[in-house]
């Protein structure tokens, strides 16, 4: 597996470091943080998004103490849905008419709804 966050990224993190993920699943290799986790290397991970999702009931994740999981519901909160997410949509949107993928309908997305 090709993930920005392997054996060689824990390795080189403080012994004792906390890992977390809200970004996507496939930065992190699982085997090499499970792995990191098991040792103690790694002391505890918070993850919100993983490289199966739903998250499998046989995943090695349920089984450590060590591990602080949701249900990839991080971004899911009144500020995000009013504020964030618009802004982020809005920005999408934006980049895309840079290269000339998109052009949107009546202009920029309206925030307000």
């Amino acid at each position: 597996m090709c993930a920005f966050a392997g054996h060689a990224f824990f390795a080189g993190m403080k012994k004792g470091a906390l890992f977390v993920n809200t970004a996507r699943g496939a930065l992190v290799d699982d085997e090499a943080l499970i792995g990191a986790l098991a040792s103690g290397h790694v002391a505890h991970a918070a993850l919100d998004v993983f490289t199966t999702e739903p998250l499998p009931s046989t995943s090695p994740y349920l089984k450590l103490a060590n591990v602080t999981l949701s249900a990839h519901a991080a971004f899911k909160t009144r500020r995000a849905s009013t504020r964030l997410l618009p802004r982020g949509m809005s920005l999408a949107v934006e980049e895309l008419c840079k290269v000339g993928e998109v052009v949107p309908a009546g202009g920029a997305i309206d925030s307000a709804g």
